[in-house]
């Protein structure tokens, strides 16, 4: 039996919220987490259609990239197009989870497709999010060190780059004395206790604060443990907004152009023109990815490609890069893929779909 909370689980372990801009309302928008799942749609958009495949196959979960709803409401009187999508999906009994910007920041999340998709190589996040990062240092007993140490491992610390199980630890010397109402492991009450302990040091995502103290607890034997945890300022490699790369060899800025509009189906892309006449180094960000014009040209990409470009923000590259919108949805549209063999992945006996009919409202007069 599998609960609506224990897809959100999933995901949210994949990409956690924390990750979210605070702008996004990236979360549980309708239903019940503990409500038991029929079957899942995974979209871009929520829109009518939508609803009615969900329908149709008894679905009582969708979830969709964009969330439906933005900011507070005062209420939920039909009449608009929002509200009567979320009155028709209460009265259907269907959940509504959105995943957005949390998926959007993480480098396997939505630009991980498109940069895939273009044969992008040597990749990396594009402009890391600060301060991302946290160090545990924790006192534990010798004789339960490696305990603890591969419980914060199992918990999502440790890893740095490429690299996993990453930790530094020494040994001294702690002192404490068990006091009236306690339950030492070590000592005896009143009387103070000479202990060998190591520190251990691991680094860990700050998103994944809460579930590192619980398993460092859990492990750990003492009945009160003594850690510190410091944000640094370092860059997490993995977490942050878009990426840049390279493409397999350099290419005219015609044809470069012509794969775009080919592999995302664009049946327009519009382009601010560039001295350059080969493109090589490739910035890519899904969706509306124009601030992150200055970054691009600070690491000398040859093109940024991206969504929803204003007219004034075609001049700032001053043709010193290609500045390429491929629209939004374009851009976006392989995020349902991603989620749906995501969840295939950890609940292989489960039946999610997709709702493979464009969402997109923008249509072209030609």
């Amino acid at each position: 039996m599998l609960l609506i909370k224990d897809i959100i689980d999933i995901l949210e372990t994949w990409a956690p919220p924390a990750l979210a801009e605070s702008y996004d309302n990236s979360r549980l928008i309708v239903g019940n987490k503990n409500s038991v799942v029929n079957h899942i749609v995974i979209s871009l958009d929520l829109t009518q259609e939508v609803i009615a495949f969900a329908k149709h196959l008894n679905a009582n979960l969708i979830i969709c990239h964009h969330p439906i709803w933005f900011g507070s409401k005062q209420n939920l009187v039909s009449g608009t197009w929002v509200n009567d999508l979320l009155i028709d999906a209460i009265k259907s009994d269907i959940a509504l989870y959105a995943f957005h910007t949390n998926f959007d920041n993480i480098r396997t999340g939505v630009t991980k497709s498109i940069a895939a998709l273009m044969g992008l190589q040597r990749t990396q996040i594009l402009l890391p999010k600060p301060k991302q990062l946290q160090v545990l240092y924790v006192n534990v007993p010798t004789t339960h060190r490696q305990v603890v140490q591969e419980a914060l491992f199992a918990a999502g610390a440790g890893k740095i780059g490429d690299y996993d199980n990453c930790s530094f630890f020494f040994s001294g010397t702690g002192t404490f004395r068990p006091l009236s109402g306690s339950n030492p492991f070590l000592g005896e009450k009143d009387v103070i206790e000479i202990a060998t302990e190591d520190k251990l040091e691991v680094v860990f995502p700050a998103a994944r604060q809460v579930e590192i103290i619980r398993a460092m607890k859990q492990a750990h034997p003492y009945e009160e443990v003594a850690f510190q945890i410091i944000t640094t300022e370092n860059y997490h490699s993995d977490i942050g907004a878009g990426i840049i790369g390279y493409l397999p060899e350099p290419v005219s800025k015609e044809i470069f152009l012509g794969s775009l509009k080919a592999i995302f189906s664009a049946e327009g892309i519009r382009y601010a023109d560039t001295h350059k006449t080969h493109i090589e180094k490739v910035a890519v960000c899904g969706g509306s990815g124009s601030f992150l014009i200055s970054e691009s040209l600070k690491q000398k990409a040859d093109a940024l490609v991206t969504a929803d470009i204003t007219y004034h923000k075609f001049f700032e590259p001053d043709k010193k890069m290609l500045l390429v919108d491929i629209g939004h949805y374009e851009s976006e549209q392989f995020a349902v893929q991603q989620i749906h063999a995501y969840i295939q992945e950890k609940f292989s006996n489960f039946a999610a779909s997709i709702f493979t009919h464009s969402t997109n409202p923008i249509r072209y007069f030609r």
